[in-house]
């Protein structure tokens, strides 16, 4: 769970709308660090990176304000333990690189 301004936002419900959107293939949505509001959410995507409007566009109208991802990451594959679960610390890591 990310806790931004006091809301309560559950990555799994944002992945889950957002996957219904063509262009992405596979998402996982991770808490950033922020300032003003404690964690905001951001998106890791293996998908179509040309489509990233009309992804925030889909976002912006599917999903309340405060669960709109701030940022979304192409990457070309998502990692995985060898139980397939996804390895959010590793795209956490990486987006500390990024920054």
């Amino acid at each position: 769970m990310i806790i931004s301004g006091g809301e309560n936002i559950y990555p799994t419900e944002i992945e889950h709308i957002l996957s219904a959107h063509p262009s992405i293939h596979e998402i996982a949505v991770v808490g950033k660090p922020d300032e003003q509001w404690g964690h905001v959410p951001v998106a890791f995507i293996v998908g179509d990176e040309t489509a990233e409007a009309a992804i925030k566009q889909f976002a912006e109208t599917e999903l309340a304000s405060y669960k709109v991802p701030k940022a979304f990451y192409f990457i070309k594959t998502m990692p995985r333990t060898a139980s397939n679960k996804v390895q959010r610390h590793r795209l956490i890591e990486s987006m500390h690189k990024k920054s």
